[in-house]
């Protein structure tokens, strides 16, 4: 049954990640997969009660709401309760370097009835070892993110969509998290960060652009791309002002590939 697939997943992730060559103890590691282990009894416990719930579910806030990149049988539009969607951890492989991180989107825990976060849930397709192969993609994707949790996911109306998804979220122990900063520096920061997967505000739009086709008005995200749109707007100007060439053309309309330095260090200077 599904509980037997589940241990086959568990032993193939922990045989091809548990190791200490990498530096990391067993313990650590141990702690790192142990959702997998909580995940597993708690599919144990309920399985007799609700059939769905003994199917694999892993929850999208970021990226995965818009490219999973693995088959998946259902897809649930839902949002998850305590807590918030900040861009608070540091992409150095993807968004950004290490000299110039970006910024991608992780979870920080809220105790109050606002505290909601909208997104994907997906369940997993395939077999078990399809599955299990799936997890261990997620683990080498989401490899920056330290903490595996299980979620509830819900509906528009409270009603519950999935029990126990699992979420990746970067806590603050991980090296790359950035953490809090006012706004309008984190804006800067993702209108001139770029990394081999591109320009950060592509990531920040592309998530906008998916919170809107899935009809899920998130003011905070869209306050930010609109800030963002206006400080790429602002350096624009003022590569023309100093006589700089223009950029080359890049992604949305008015959207361009920018100096990263560009006017950044006179704008926090002057104000």
């Amino acid at each position: 049954d599904r509980r037997y697939e589940l241990i086959v997943i568990i032993f193939y992730l922990v045989s091809n990640n548990l190791n200490t060559s990498d530096g990391v103890t067993w313990l650590k590691k141990c702690q790192h997969y142990s959702c997998y282990l909580e995940l597993a009894l708690f599919m144990s416990t309920v399985a007799e009660c609700d059939k769905n719930a003994t199917s694999t579910w892993v929850f999208g806030y970021g990226s995965l709401i818009h490219t999973p990149n693995f088959l998946y049988d259902q897809r649930v539009v839902g949002h998850i309760r305590g807590y918030r969607r900040v861009f608070w951890q540091g992409s150095t492989d993807h968004r950004g370097t290490p000299e110039r991180p970006g910024r991608t989107v992780t979870l920080t825990a809220e105790n109050h009835p606002a505290a909601v976060t909208w997104g994907v849930a997906f369940q997993l397709a395939g077999t078990s070892q399809e599955q299990a192969a799936t997890l261990s993609y997620l683990e080498w994707r989401e490899k920056q993110y330290d903490v595996r949790q299980l979620v509830d996911v819900y509906d528009a109306h409270g009603g519950i969509l999935v029990r126990g998804a699992l979420v990746y979220i970067a806590s603050p122990a991980n090296r790359n998290y950035l953490g809090p900063a006012d706004t309008q520096i984190i804006a800067a920061q993702i209108a001139t960060s770029r990394g081999p997967s591109g320009p950060n505000w592509e990531y920040l739009f592309k998530l906008a652009d998916a919170m809107r086709s899935i009809g899920v008005p998130d003011g905070e995200l869209f306050a930010l791309e609109d800030m963002v749109r206006e400080e790429i707007l602002r350096q624009q100007e003022l590569r023309s002002m100093n006589g700089l060439p223009a950029a080359v053309a890049e992604g949305p309309p008015n959207m361009f590939a920018l100096d990263p330095l560009a006017g950044v260090a006179m704008k926090f200077t002057l104000g």
